[in-house]
């Protein structure tokens, strides 16, 4: 055998190797709060009991699978009733994804998932005696939560892929998810978890610092509540982008109800769910924002560039200023988006500060008024919108956008009805509730009012070969065209 055939040889074989290796390091570790203690993680049959014992035997690549119940930072075999550390905290480890949302012990199919139907929570109250409240603002002061943690889930290094997926995250008293700048660069991806009930000065959901740049997929942030700034996420992101930082994206997210309280008369609050100060541009996209709080910003406060795009603020409410929105940076580019029914003394939906540039596109802006206000050098460029009161530009219009069900106020109790902002069609419309499509008796003059040189996106047909305004814009929920005599509009 020559020796350039054994070289091969040689190297096929350590590839093999190598591969047999990487693949027998890798391993699933189960996680269950009902399994039986003394388990090793192995199997379902041997789950650990508590999270923070799978987290102190994984490595690189491993996978965490926990059942439904609830899991409290301060607790693992060794401290089995707790610390009462308000310290402790679940940390994300690099190359490690932490799945929630499993059925577990004791089912027919332990591995079958539903983050719905197995909610799995990460829990920072660790009496177990926290007090359920409605109004968001009780959470400051409601005298249960003193003894809760600080922060739910950290980071200590992910500087691969850290993912945490199926979680509710809830009653965290210094921010649930807290992404300091000690662990940059870190691209953590959140997805499919919900936030709900935590509290901070900022960031009571998440707050990243300096460098940190997660994704944000799909996840869900209620009733949070900050003292100064982002009701639900804070991100601190530097005065210029980080050199290894590559944008801050936040996709398919619901923000709703979260609030920013202030904290005194000449620090106002910005941003009643999220908040964005400095670094590079990030993109928030298929969003929903609705009922948020702030003095500045009802839903965002942003000082940095931001593209917004597919997003609906429904019924946000800014106290001084900017009822979704309130910028104060560059560059903000809002494309395909719905406004309906924000509030605020200046600008129900969008304010820009000096020297700021809004640029709104295929967008509709409806049931306030007043929509747009600009301070000192700011300036604005609107092309194809639905804006009520009208606003100069290239294709913009002035019509009832005859939305599906809008969402207004019960005259019963007050409370937000959230509604649905699908545009009317006789050629058929999306909606969600039955999950199929129906037919209008009118037509919205939103559809096909696009910017023509807008791609279709996604729309089914017919969708008449241009654009529909809106947040479903280019979607596949896009509401389709009526065309020859079918049209009404």
């Amino acid at each position: 055998m020559d020796r350039n055939r054994q070289s091969t040889i040689a190297a096929i074989i350590s590839i093999v190797i190598a591969v047999l290796c990487t693949t027998m390091q890798a391993k699933t570790i189960y996680v269950d709060d009902d399994a039986p203690p003394g388990g090793d993680g192995s199997s379902w049959a041997r789950a650990f009991t508590y999270l923070q014992d799978a987290l102190a035997t994984a490595q690189p690549d491993d996978e965490i699978h926990v059942a439904r119940g609830v899991y409290r930072p301060d607790r693992s075999s060794v401290h089995p009733d707790g610390t009462g550390d308000r310290g402790a905290s679940f940390c994300l480890l690099d190359g490690v994804a932490i799945q929630g949302g499993y059925a577990g012990v004791g089912e027919i199919d332990p591995d079958a998932r539903d983050i719905v139907i197995y909610e799995t929570i990460l829990s920072g109250d660790l009496a177990g005696d926290d007090v359920p409240v409605l109004d968001p603002c009780d959470l400051l002061t409601e005298p249960t939560r003193d003894e809760n943690v600080y922060n739910i889930v950290t980071a200590q290094s992910c500087n691969r892929s850290a993912v945490l997926d199926g979680f509710t995250i809830t009653s965290a008293t210094a921010g649930a998810l807290l992404l300091p700048e000690k662990v940059r660069p870190c691209r953590p991806s959140i997805r499919n978890c919900t936030f709900v009930g935590n509290r901070a000065g900022v960031g009571a959901a998440v707050y990243i610092n300096d460098g940190i740049e997660p994704e944000l997929a799909h996840c869900t942030f209620v009733l949070n509540v900050a003292q100064r700034g982002g009701g639900a996420l804070t991100a601190v992101l530097g005065r210029g982008p980080h050199p290894d930082a590559d944008g801050f994206v936040i996709k398919g997210c619901v923000f709703a109800w979260n609030l920013a309280v202030g904290a005194g008369k000449d620090i106002p609050a910005g941003g009643g769910a999220v908040s964005i100060v400095w670094g590079s541009p990030s993109i928030i996209e298929d969003c929903a924002f609705v009922g948020n709080t702030a003095e500045i910003g009802g839903a965002i406060y942003s000082s940095r560039a931001e593209n917004i795009v597919n997003c609906c603020f429904i019924q946000n409410v800014a106290h001084a200023a900017g009822g979704a929105i309130y910028f104060d940076g560059t560059e903000l580019n809002t494309t395909s988006c719905t406004f309906f029914g924000n509030m605020a003394p200046n600008a129900q939906a969008c304010y820009a500060g000096d020297q700021a540039v809004l640029s709104i596109t295929n967008t509709i802006l409806w049931n306030g008024r007043d929509e747009i206000a600009l301070a000192g050098d700011s300036s604005v460029n609107v092309t194809y919108s639905d804006i009520q009161g009208g606003w100069p530009g290239e294709g913009n219009i002035d019509a009832d956008p005859l939305f599906a069900d809008p969402g207004l106020q019960d005259p019963n109790d007050g409370s937000l009805m959230v509604g649905d902002y699908h545009l009317k069609s006789q050629a058929g419309r999306w909606d969600p509730n039955s999950q199929t499509w129906v037919q209008d008796e009118i037509t919205s003059p939103c559809i096909d009012a696009g910017d023509p040189n807008s791609p279709v996106g996604e729309e089914p047909d017919p969708n008449g070969g241009r654009i529909n305004m809106g947040a479903y814009g280019g979607t596949s929920e896009a509401s389709k065209s009526c065309l020859g005599e079918m049209e009404g509009r």
